[in-house]
C-alpha cells in the first residue's frame, strides 16, 4: 500500500507509517485563483484531446497489478451502480503535465486511438481510474454510496505527494479543490488543502482537484463540464 507522506516526497510506490499524524507545514504564501480571463475549457474527454504535456509521466500507464490498495481492489467487468467523474489539473513550475491514461486501469488497451483505454479481457479497473488524456477521474464502484478519496488516486497510481514534492517532481507544493458545481466557468469558488492529508478529501461528483510544484504557480484552469458528463 501507498502511504502519502506530508513530510516528504519520492517517486510512486514510497511507503511512510501509515496512520502518522501528518505535519501540516504552511503553504505557499500565494492563493490559487481561476483564470477567468481564459476562454472555458470543455471537459468532454474527446480521445485525440491532450491537456498538458506527456513527456514527464508517459501517455499509457495502467496499474501494475491487481493487489488491494487502500482498500480499494480491481474488479473485472464489475456491476457499476456508481458512476461519477472529477477532474485532475497538475502544474510544474507553471507548465501543466498531462495524466496519464490507463491509470487505475490493469493491462489496458487502445480503443478508440489515439488515447482511450478500457481493460483487456485478463484486465481489471479500479474503482478510480482515467481513460484518456484530459486528466478526468471516472469513479465507477459496485457500491452505489462509494466515496474514495485524493490519496486513494494517488496510491492506487504511485505518486506520493506531501509539501514538499509530488511524485519525481521536488519543489513547494499546494493543492485545491475547486467546486464547480456553482457559480459561472471562471468563478468556482477555490479551498485550498495544502497540509491536508489526501486520504481525507472526498473525490466530489464535478469537482476539480489541482496539485501545483512550485515555486512558480498559474491559475487554475476555466473548465467546464460537457453535458455528456450531467
Amino acid at each position: 500500500m501507498y502511504v502519502l507522506a506530508l513530510t516528504s516526497c519520492g517517486g510512486g510506490g514510497g511507503t511512510g507509517n501509515a496512520g502518522a499524524a501528518p505535519t501540516v507545514t504552511p503553504s505557499p504564501s500565494s492563493s490559487a485563483v481561476v483564470d477567468g480571463s481564459a476562454a472555458p475549457i470543455l471537459l468532454d474527454e474527446t480521445p485525440s484531446t491532450i491537456l498538458g504535456d506527456t513527456s514527464p509521466l508517459g501517455t499509457i500507464v495502467g496499474a501494475p497489478g491487481t493487489a488491494t490498495i487502500d482498500g480499494q481492489t480491481c474488479p473485472a467487468g464489475a456491476t457499476i451502480n456508481a458512476h461519477y467523474h472529477v477532474h485532475l489539473t497538475l502544474f510544474v513550475n507553471g507548465h501543466q503535465d498531462a495524466i496519464p491514461a490507463g491509470t487505475g486501469i490493469h493491462n489496458p488497451v487502445v480503443t478508440f486511438p489515439p488515447y482511450f483505454v478500457e481493460a483487456a479481457s485478463n484486465g481489471c479497473a479500479y474503482p478510480v481510474h482515467v481513460h484518456a488524456l484530459m486528466g478526468m477521474l471516472h469513479i465507477e464502484s459496485a457500491q452505489a454510496n462509494a466515496v474514495l478519496t485524493l490519496g486513494d488516486f494517488l496510491d492506487i497510481w504511485g505518486q506520493q505527494i506531501g509539501v514538499t514534492g509530488f511524485g519525481p517532481f521536488s519543489g513547494a507544493t499546494r493543492w485545491f479543490d475547486s467546486d464547480e458545481t456553482t457559480g459561472t466557468a471562471g468563478s468556482h469558488p477555490i479551498t485550498e488543502l495544502t497540509g491536508t492529508d489526501p486520504h481525507s478529501i472526498n473525490l466530489v461528483d464535478h469537482h476539480e482537484y489541482t496539485i501545483e510544484v512550485g515555486p512558480a504557480y498559474v491559475p487554475i484552469p476555466n473548465y467546464t463540464w460537457s453535458p455528456y458528463y450531467p
